[in-house]
């Protein structure tokens, strides 16, 4: 009744949008964020410094930065560029690389590259940004496409469950469908990145790297090279297409893991690193 009648534009925390999207409502910087930052673009500067010419840094707009036409009108919006721009600064004068997907996810934007359900880009978006930041031409035919799950409902929908909004489908893409994949120093090992007891629970989107894990680390078919991924939940869905350049990648959320990350790094060696 309230969005069909009295044409309600938001509801717990999530804004109603056109084509039937529906955005996280982030006005601004919350308090402990402000106080971060910061601390947070000195850590990053840091680390472009101590392995220069190795440090990748791809920032993902979030849906709303690439849609804003399908925003609320008058809906008061973080102001995501000027972040960015101040942190592609920050991160190219310390020695790193910054890969600005923005224009790139702006000129597919007429693709299924964001959920309508859901925070996150779908797999089809994380790839053009990979080929963004590989620097090659999309060529979406030399990939398996596989439809995992074709009822899927995300984060911001399961906030405000309007029936209204058609569920959506979750897509692996993979060149060799097995790959060994190990969890947490081999907590737990498998062969696919795709871990499917998901699609029958809750979050679906677990499906990719068995959620948020601490540590993973999967073989690579590439020819040489170690890559480091330092990640969010956006990283789960492009690690498919990162086993094709290197040997192995090795998958680090720093929202768990329960080591110092600074002794993780001079224990190990990695051809690059991309935080993402």
């Amino acid at each position: 009744v309230e969005t069909k009648v009295m044409q309600k534009k938001q509801s717990g925390g999530i804004l109603l949008g056109k084509q039937q999207m529906m955005f996280p409502r982030t006005y601004g910087l919350v308090s402990s964020e402000t106080r971060t930052l910061p601390k947070n673009t000195a850590a990053l500067e840091a680390l472009c410094q101590r392995y220069p010419g190795k440090v990748n840094v791809m920032l993902v707009p979030a849906a709303s930065a690439v849609y804003p036409e399908n925003v609320p009108a008058g809906a008061p919006l973080l102001d995501e560029d000027r972040y960015l721009d101040a942190l592609s600064e920050a991160v190219q004068a310390a020695g790193g690389r910054f890969v600005d997907v923005r224009q790139t996810l702006a000129d597919h934007k007429d693709e299924y590259i964001y959920y309508r359900t859901d925070h996150h880009w779908t797999s089809l978006g994380a790839y053009y940004a990979y080929c963004a930041w590989r620097g090659i031409e999309p060529n979406a035919d030399e990939w398996t496409q596989e439809v995992l799950c074709d009822n899927f409902h995300g984060t911001t929908w399961n906030k405000v469950p309007l029936p209204s909004v058609p569920a959506e489908e979750i897509t692996a893409w993979y060149k060799h469908k097995n790959r060994r994949v190990s969890y947490n120093n081999g907590q737990y090992e498998t062969d696919s990145i795709y871990e499917r007891k998901y699609l029958s629970g809750s979050d679906q989107y677990a499906v990719f790297l068995n959620s948020n894990q601490a540590q993973t680390v999967i073989e690579g078919s590439g020819k040489s090279g170690k890559l480091l991924l330092i990640k969010d939940s956006y990283g789960n869905s492009m690690v498919p297409y990162l086993t094709y350049n290197y040997d192995e990648v090795v998958v680090l959320d720093l929202r768990a893991i329960p080591f110092n990350m600074s002794e993780f790094m001079a224990e190990n060696e990695f051809d690059e690193i991309l935080l993402l």
